[in-house]
């Protein structure tokens, strides 16, 4: 996507996701001069950084999150090694995390970033979003996605060159996640036009695919 926009004192022409040294540079602008910190209980603190800062034995732990939430479902999707594909997944250049510690325990996370959809359409895509299973119910998620998506309203609405080519927020979810559908669709969340979808085979029998893509405009 060509376009012209300045970064940390230095001139871009494009945004391009292979440029990683670019990615880099907007998860650290997002971080140190975007993000809000986000107060959920004062035993609780707040930790924000892009993917490149933040050490394995931290990656490894939100993997295990994610495994106590919805690892059958990778097992299902992905196969046996979908811990390794996911590790890489979620040290890709641009990632940003924001995650709460209470006394150097997990409480949840989120990590998402700036990114082109299947559509073509720039968007904060939310790769995850989990709350370790003591802190579930408790409204938490719904704080932390609603600064998600403030955040790229307060993004779209800088009118910064960059950002101001924002439409929307876009994530990935795996239909037999029945909860986490329900959770988007009431957010406003669809599927996107690149979504796989639901078929019908000539005995009736609706067949769904693994996953959606879903978008919510701003």
């Amino acid at each position: 996507m060509s376009f012209s926009f300045e970064l940390d004192g230095e001139k871009f022409s494009e945004f391009n996701e292979e440029d990683f040294d670019l990615m880099e540079t907007i998860a650290e602008d997002l971080c140190l001069n975007r993000v809000t910190p986000i107060d959920l209980d004062e035993e609780f603190e707040f930790h924000c950084e892009p993917s490149h800062n933040i050490a394995e034995e931290e990656i490894f732990r939100f993997i295990d999150v994610i495994d106590d939430n919805i690892g059958h479902l990778y097992l299902r999707c992905k196969g046996a090694d979908w811990k390794d594909d996911k590790e890489d997944e979620l040290t890709e250049p641009g990632l940003i995390y924001i995650w709460f510690t209470r006394e150097e325990e997990l409480v949840g996370f989120d990590c998402f970033k700036l990114c082109l959809d299947d559509d073509n359409k720039m968007v904060l895509y939310l790769y995850e979003i989990h709350l370790t299973e003591e802190y579930q119910c408790q409204h938490f998620g719904g704080k932390l996605i609603a600064e998600f998506h403030n955040l790229a309203k307060k993004l779209k609405d800088s009118n910064h060159d960059l950002y101001k080519h924002l439409e929307g927020t876009g994530l990935t979810v795996f239909t037999d996640n029945l909860s986490a559908l329900n959770w988007y669709e009431n957010l406003g969340y669809k599927l996107t036009e690149a979504s796989p979808q639901d078929k019908t085979l000539r005995n009736g029998k609706n067949v769904k695919p693994d996953y959606y893509l879903m978008r919510r405009p701003l």
